[in-house]
């Protein structure tokens, strides 16, 4: 068996330091990456590609929590007689309403959806006013990790794509407290680095690494966004799943259209089975457990 972890290895770019304060800039250097050929080689095929700063299983429950609420509303359009889901927009339940939001954002997060486009890339960096491309530091993570096994050989990739937009990216590698402190203080440009999920609730990621109150902490892409914020807040005091599950959709479509992170990789964890062992479950943070297991 096998399952994404719940990590995330990441690239991050400075956005408090030209030119990675122009967004065009972060994403064309987003665009320029093969991000599975650093699956491939830098992870041996070991991890999943990253679509969205949330692992898959965190990401599966909210779209979980948005499915309900769209049946929801079919069931309930359904006792109605199948009235209109307009006309249903205006009644007090507000599920109509809920769910064209939901549908708008899903929409939204498919358009803004990173993908490998070099001619993209470079062409984003001729608006940006860097069609001959530029210099940077590319400061590489100086231990191996789960989300991030061999930290130069990946660098190394994302250094050679960017050389085709004739961005030269130098590999910076520091002692891990130097990396750390130095880091804190914004001197880097670029970094990779990764991040592990403590209780698989989506603010545990989003609120470290990218709110205002950590960008002198562990937000190393120094982005403080006044609508992602304001997302965030709203969705630490909802209670009901899909609500909040809309709320942290938007907030991550902020960051797909803003860019601050180059989002890379999920490492994968693998589980072997005897024959005749069923209905094991893996569990996303590491655990083994069976009282669902069933053996033949």
């Amino acid at each position: 068996l096998q399952k994404p972890a719940l990590d995330l290895a990441y690239l991050a770019f400075n956005t408090q330091r030209p030119p990675f304060d122009d967004s065009r800039v972060r994403r064309a250097l987003s665009l320029a990456v093969d991000r599975q050929a650093i699956v491939q080689v830098g992870y041996q095929n070991g991890a999943q590609q990253a679509e969205h700063i949330l692992p898959p299983a965190i990401w599966n429950a909210l779209q979980a929590n948005l499915t309900t609420a769209k049946n929801a509303l079919a069931d309930q359009l359904a006792a109605r007689g199948g009235k209109d889901a307009d006309k249903e927009a205006g009644k007090d339940d507000g599920n109509a309403v809920l769910v064209r939001e939901i549908e708008q954002v899903d929409a939204d997060l498919q358009a803004a959806a990173l993908s490998y486009d070099p001619a993209q890339a470079r062409q984003l960096l001729q608006e940006a006013g860097y069609a001959d491309g530029f210099k940077t530091t590319l400061w590489v993570l100086p231990v191996q990790r789960d989300y991030l096994p061999d930290p130069l050989q990946t660098a190394k990739l994302i250094r050679a794509d960017w050389a085709l937009l004739g961005v030269e990216a130098e590999l910076l590698e520091l002692p891990w407290e130097a990396f750390l402190a130095r880091s804190r203080k914004g001197e880097h440009q670029t970094i990779l680095l990764g991040w592990v999920g403590d209780n698989g609730d989506p603010d545990n990621f989003l609120t470290p690494l990218l709110s205002c109150a950590n960008v002198n902490g562990s937000n190393r892409a120094r982005w403080c966004d006044s609508e992602f914020e304001n997302l965030l807040r709203q969705a630490r005091l909802v209670t009901e799943p899909a609500k909040r599950s809309l709320l942290y959709s938007k907030a991550l479509l902020q960051v797909e259209r803003e860019s601050p992170w180059l989002m890379l990789a999920h490492s994968l964890r693998f589980q072997a089975l005897r024959r005749g062992v069923k209905d094991f479950v893996m569990d996303p943070f590491g655990g083994s457990y069976f009282n669902t297991v069933d053996l033949q």
